[in-house]
């Protein structure tokens, strides 16, 4: 069964209850470093979308960083 992307960004009112409701996904997909930290540190998968041209922060090579 395909499940569909959840866009919990306005029903959030502040990082507590992002946290919370990411606790309830399988996988977080963001842009937002924020949100990335945010739901890593609770154990949920996370994907960040990178610009094709990458941040010094992030490094040059390889699919993971040292963060």
């Amino acid at each position: 069964m395909q499940q569909k992307p959840i866009d919990v960004g306005d029903a959030c009112a502040d990082p507590f209850e992002l946290a919370q409701a990411m606790r309830r996904v399988d996988l977080v997909v963001t842009v937002d470093s924020a949100v990335a930290h945010l739901v890593k540190a609770t154990g949920v998968p996370t994907l960040v979308c990178l610009p094709f041209t990458a941040d010094y922060r992030w490094g040059v090579s390889g699919v993971r960083t040292p963060w």
